[in-house]
């Protein structure tokens, strides 16, 4: 009984291989797609700052995103002034009120 228990712990213990990852921030971007009621959408990027992530079997498994939201970015409208309008409105308190929550975090379970 005891040799079995030991070789369910090995197997348990070395069956999964757990690694630390974190994204290259300095080449990395996010895409986001913000969805009206209507039907329309917007799209843009936002940037992170920092990770830490769990890798197992080459699939991440948990882990944590800080992003940093003075990055963000409104790309699909064209004018300069309403792309300016609509970007002031996100970062404002109308949505993410970026002045007082600078960072958002991701995690990952």
């Amino acid at each position: 009984m005891h040799k079995l228990l030991l070789v369910l712990t090995t197997i348990l213990t070395f069956g999964t291989t757990a690694m630390a990852a974190e994204i290259d921030v300095t080449k990395s971007v996010i895409t986001w797609t913000g969805s009206k009621i209507t039907g329309s959408n917007h799209f843009g990027k936002i940037s992170p700052k920092e990770s830490q992530l769990t890798l197992e079997n080459g699939n991440i498994s948990s882990g944590r995103v800080v992003l940093d939201m003075k990055s963000l970015t409104v790309d699909d409208i064209e004018t300069e002034k309403y792309a300016t309008k609509f970007l002031n409105h996100m970062m404002s308190d109308d949505f993410f009120e970026v002045d007082k929550f600078p960072t958002a975090v991701l995690e990952i379970s």
